[in-house]
């Protein structure tokens, strides 16, 4: 219990860590606009639309725009089956294309096969290396896997029913 004995003071009750933020290399690669694409469809982006749409018996192609000082050694997409392990990702090697707005931005994307791409959804992530490696990653996205197949399903309904009396209304 806290016993105050006046309104004045400070009673620090615990003490509130103070957040320590890991100190990012301003030379580490950085992976921006995450986009996902269903088939030939829009491209949508990952941080807002992902969790929101499903992918049904499709390809799902995914890009992001990364800029790295020092050129990229390896740009991998990662994908799970939501439910696994997450150490049991399967990975796909990106394709990088340089942009010409400057030396150091770059364009990379890789397809997820639909034979991937198991219910109930697909958890995906950006992972790349530089020549130093450095190493940065996306955060995880979700997308969600609609059912091909919907089981047999057979429901019975108990209803009592209501005969009418000889009451008078």
């Amino acid at each position: 219990g806290v016993h105050l004995t006046s309104c004045e003071g400070t009673t620090i009750i615990s003490k509130v860590p103070e957040e320590k933020h890991e100190e990012i290399a301003s030379s580490a690669p950085k992976i921006f606009d995450v986009k996902f694409q269903i088939e030939n469809n829009t491209q949508h982006r990952s941080e807002t639309d992902s969790e929101f749409s499903y992918v049904d018996k499709r390809d799902l192609t995914i890009s992001a725009i990364v800029d790295a000082q020092i050129p990229l050694q390896r740009s991998e997409l990662r994908v799970i089956t939501m439910g696994q392990p997450q150490e049991e990702y399967v990975v796909i090697k990106m394709n990088v294309e340089s942009l010409p707005i400057s030396n150091s931005t770059y364009v990379i994307s890789a397809t997820i096969p639909s034979s991937l791409i198991q219910e109930p959804a697909i958890s995906y992530w950006i992972h790349i290396i530089d020549e130093k490696q450095n190493e940065a990653e996306s955060k995880q996205y979700q997308i969600g896997v609609k059912p091909i197949s919907v089981g047999n399903v057979s429901f019975e309904m108990d209803i009592t029913s209501v005969k009418e009396g000889g009451s008078l209304v």
